[in-house]
């Protein structure tokens, strides 16, 4: 566990061993207007079909509007989850009509994925006893999905084409994001959050045609296309927020 991740767990722990005298108290009164910095890290409950990580880690300055009717806020940020390098399976690339299928002995597609980009939130929360309240949201953004690839792909042998090509894809989609959670306020500088989101992105995967390259040359062609996936992934996040 990191040192980022170790303080966040501190202060989480911390806000549960003082729940009992937090709902006992009397909550203190709540600026009109606050300012906070956020630092988030969030934890997949699934695997990504992408390679990505299941970690990922946020940040962002949030204006919270404390009214009669609740605390309306609006936060601009950026999220970041890194992906691992894997190997695709050239055995299930389409080849050209006729020509043999790829080996994978013969053969090596090398790629890497990520997903980032700046994120808009927008949530309403009310105050439930003492120092606790809970919040509910939308995450606009941080979907900017990229991957990375180099490859050198071949029939068995060598013996009537190879393919060379690499590159890097992006696609970005405004993706939105639902999250639910609660907030506790550790102290008048300072608070713990604690949240459940389904994070929510469209996925893109080069696709290339074996045996489409004239000659044993590198490049792409017309054949090659780029597959597009929609997913969601739900996500337990914990974020530390620092008041102005």
């Amino acid at each position: 566990m990191s040192t980022f991740h170790r303080h966040l767990a501190t202060l989480a722990l911390t806000g549960l061993a003082l729940a009992p005298g937090a709902f006992a108290a009397a909550p203190a009164e709540a600026s009109p207007v606050e300012v906070q910095f956020k630092l988030r890290s969030a934890l997949g409950i699934a695997h990504s079909q992408d390679h990505l990580t299941r970690k990922t880690l946020g940040c962002g300055l949030e204006v919270g509007f404390n009214t009669s009717a609740g605390r309306f806020s609006a936060e601009l940020g950026y999220q970041y989850k890194p992906g691992d390098q894997y190997r695709e399976d050239v055995s299930t690339f389409p080849v050209a009509p006729g020509a043999n299928p790829a080996d994978p002995k013969a053969s090596v597609d090398s790629r890497k994925t990520q997903l980032d980009g700046l994120t808009l939130r927008l949530a309403y929360g009310r105050e439930l006893r003492g120092a606790w309240a809970w919040q509910a949201g939308v995450q606009i953004g941080g979907s900017r999905f990229r991957q990375e690839y180099l490859a050198d792909v071949a029939d068995a042998n060598w013996s009537t084409w190879e393919d060379t090509y690499h590159g890097t894809l992006t696609h970005s989609t405004v993706s939105v994001s639902p999250y639910l959670g609660l907030v506790f306020r550790v102290n008048e500088g300072s608070s713990v959050e604690l949240n459940l989101l389904g994070l929510r992105y469209t996925s893109a995967n080069y696709v290339h045609v074996g045996g489409t390259v004239p000659g044993w040359g590198e490049g792409h062609t017309g054949s090659d296309s780029v597959a597009l996936k929609s997913r969601m992934i739900p996500h337990v996040e914990i974020a530390y927020a620092i008041r102005f």
